[in-house]
């Protein structure tokens, strides 16, 4: 059979898609011939059905959360007819099973997809996995052009659907699917149980992707990247993601799973030689989520073996001074930590149960032993204040956060955070077009009678100066926050003043001379703030 698998990517390119790496390397072990269509280099701004979205490097760059790029050629987006594209993909392919994964965001443009895929060949049989079926399965199943959906992992669930379809005979009991028969009636099955044996899954299939999925952007450089996940799972239970909702389908288990370590070192060097690979991006949910010994042999084979820098995502709580040291000795170069917003009762109001004095430990344990460090931090929630913004900002400095990150928080379909806002009448879920997410990281999306649309943007903006410039640039942060001519002028003073002289600095320090340079460990002679 001839499978091709569709990422409706709306933002920039430079990571690939781990589960439909996964998949297709299982399609083709069985014997089926896979394709990818990409959407990651076509401009789609125009038609995404989201109003305010705007690329995540674009932002960055503007508000100096990321080095610019000194050659971004490579993912450079076109101004390509979608439709055009697409269609002379499938027909130039012609696949038996067109495969979309998507998150809430690009929902719209896989509607537009799928109904092409249809247009040119009813007899394609259509599925959608992704987060998006987590969060919206009911609605992802009515549309017409869909015949199938994934909720949860779906490995075991893709292949027996496959098989079915070889052979002609549909299989309507499929776990973790819901199928629609001849007649339109969705035939609903509950997820199986979790894939337990990542070793048995054989090594990703990055040949779909086309080459500048290959480059990833860090601190200013161009890498070429190998994304994987070492482990699937989450620690924590936070009330605007999707996960809880997942678990919840799975009857509540949360059960941690990971690749051995010798099985996950034979692909590394396999996709490193393969590839011509320079860098590592690990997407796991919680990376540090293992024990002291596990890490400590991990960090022993990557670092003989592999050698190759790389970026993780962890939760605060799993972090401590051993495992920060054994990260370094492994060869990371920057941990992103999720921390979200920092008044501890607003957090713990949010379920991110991480106290303030565990979070503090965790961060300068990091930037103890020279490992650049992110915060994901988040305004737009809810009742929040100024206050509690600064409340962040006050903490970023106390932490010597490297990069402070920030965006707005959107209530996603699944969460418990957007039955709130709908039951308080804080947001309207009219404004989600052909039910796809307006999700717009430098706008907000939940109403706040506390703080204005302008005033949100303007703290937005200058969130980064504010964690890590002096306090004596804050009444002219302040005059920048405002979106004006005067304000407007005084952000480009501000933003140049930052970029020569604070960017390259952790939070906390005012000293010029402690910067961060890629491999480089930083000079860690200056006390914690308190």
């Amino acid at each position: 059979m001839r499978i091709l698998f569709v990422f409706p990517n709306v933002g920039e390119p430079g990571y690939k898609l781990v589960g439909v790496s996964t998949l297709s390397a299982l399609a083709k072990k069985a014997g089926h011939e896979t394709a990818l269509f990409d959407a990651s280099f076509i401009d789609t701004a125009d038609i995404s059905r989201v109003k305010h979205y705007k690329g995540n490097t674009r932002i960055g760059e503007d508000i100096l959360n990321f080095k610019p790029i000194a050659d971004g050629a490579v993912h450079q987006k076109r101004k390509l007819d979608l439709k055009h594209e697409f269609v002379s993909k499938v027909k130039s392919f012609r696949p038996d099973v067109v495969g979309v994964s998507c998150l809430s965001n690009e929902w719209y443009l896989s509607q537009l997809m799928l109904d092409y895929a249809k247009e040119c060949d009813p007899s394609i049989f259509t599925i959608v996995g992704g987060r998006h079926c987590i969060a919206d399965p009911d609605g992802t199943i009515a549309h017409p052009s869909v015949d199938a959906i994934c909720v949860g992992e779906g490995e075991h669930a893709f292949m027996q659907l496959l098989e079915a379809l070889e052979t002609g005979s549909m299989n309507y009991t499929i776990p973790g699917l819901r199928i629609k028969d001849e007649n339109g009636k969705v035939h609903q099955n509950k997820p199986g149980g979790y894939l337990l044996d990542l070793d048995g899954l054989p090594f990703l299939d990055n040949e779909i992707y086309e080459e500048g999925q290959f480059y990833r952007a860090f601190y200013g450089q161009l890498w070429r990247s190998l994304d994987f996940n070492l482990m699937r799972g989450c620690n924590e239970s936070c009330n605007y993601c999707q996960m809880a909702k997942m678990y919840d389908m799975y009857g509540g288990d949360r059960t941690i799973r990971r690749y051995s370590i010798d099985r996950a070192i034979e692909e590394f060097a396999w996709q490193k030689s393969r590839w011509n690979l320079e860098f590592l991006r690990f997407h796991d949910e919680s990376f540090l989520i293992v024990s002291v010994p596990y890490l400590r042999e991990l960090a022993d084979k990557y670092a003989r073996q592999i050698g190759l820098p790389f970026v993780v995502d962890a939760s605060p709580l799993t972090v401590n001074a051993e495992k920060a040291r054994l990260l370094k000795d492994m060869g990371c170069r920057s941990i992103s930590l999720g921390f979200e917003t920092g008044n501890e009762a607003f957090r713990m109001g949010q379920n991110k149960a991480v106290p303030t004095q565990r979070a503090l430990a965790s961060f300068h344990a990091l930037a103890d032993v020279g490992i650049r460090t992110v915060s994901f931090n988040m305004i737009g929630f809810p009742h929040e204040t100024r206050d509690l913004i600064f409340d962040t900002v006050e903490f970023m400095r106390q932490a010597r956060v490297h990069s402070p990150s920030i965006n707005f928080v959107y209530p996603f379909k699944g969460t418990s955070l957007r039955a709130q806002v709908i039951r308080e009448n804080l947001f309207d879920p009219a404004v989600e077009e052909y039910g796809t997410a307006q999700w717009a990281r430098d706008y907000p999306a939940i109403h706040n009678p506390n703080i204005s649309v302008a005033e949100y943007r303007g703290i937005f903006r200058t969130f980064i100066f504010y964690c890590k410039m002096p306090r004596r640039y804050w009444g002219d942060l302040r005059v920048a926050e405002q979106l004006d001519d005067r304000g407007d002028t005084m952000f480009a003073r501000m933003r140049e003043i930052y970029a020569n002289e604070y960017m390259d600095i952790s939070c906390g320090t005012d000293e010029r001379d402690r910067r961060f340079v890629p491999g480089v460990e930083l000079d860690t002679a200056f006390p914690h703030s308190t």
